[in-house]
């Protein structure tokens, strides 16, 4: 029992401090922070990604998108939107909620990797179908493993009524046939009685 509360301690603590910078980049980036933002989740993403989750993954290169655009770096702010394009094809900013700025230069760059875009969003459903189609070939397979098949002789009822093992032959039961017929064994053997004497 020890040894396993370590395991979920040294687990959580390796786990927690990305949650907690993800929190942090989140917090600064609610907070119109955007430099600080920026560099509290960039690390989580580059070189490589220490979120958890896809959805994570999205939001942080949201949020890098829109940091990097507030903070007058277009360049960057085009790179997280392709990325988060990449992951997302079909994300959009919302002109209602969002600032003008960053729903018209979203925008820009939907427009010019629309081609791009496209492909991607057909590439994603393809894999999706694929992943269902695997997905449910795998649960049919273990179906057909746990299904049994039963063969369920059908014989004749009438020679059930033969005395001496006529039913026993019948159901393939020669061992228990012989016997009632009183050979003790098949036929052409003596018994041990006849070979004694």
């Amino acid at each position: 029992m020890t040894w396993l509360c370590a395991i979920v301690v040294t687990t959580l603590a390796l786990a927690s401090p990305s949650a907690e910078d993800f929190e942090r980049g989140k917090t600064a980036f609610g907070r119109a922070e955007y430099a600080r933002a920026i560099g509290i989740l960039r690390p989580l993403l580059y070189p490589e990604i220490r979120l958890d989750s896809e959805g994570d993954v999205v939001q942080a290169h949201r949020m890098l998108g829109v940091a990097h655009l507030f903070e007058n770096q277009p360049d960057d702010a085009r790179r997280e939107f392709r990325r988060l394009l990449e992951l997302r094809p079909e994300y959009r900013f919302d002109p209602l909620t969002d600032p003008a700025r960053v729903v018209e230069f979203f925008n820009g760059v939907l427009k010019e990797e629309e081609a791009e875009i496209t492909a991607l969003a057909s590439a994603r459903k393809r894999r999706d179908q694929e992943l269902a189609e695997r997905v449910q070939r795998e649960a049919d397979e273990r179906c057909a493993a746990r299904v049994r098949t039963i063969t369920v002789a059908k014989n004749s009822y009438p020679p059930n009524f033969i005395p001496f093992g006529w039913g026993q032959f019948q159901n393939g039961q020669r061992g228990k046939a012989w016997a009632f017929l009183g050979h003790g064994g098949r036929p052409g053997r003596e018994s041990r009685s006849a070979r004694s004497r």
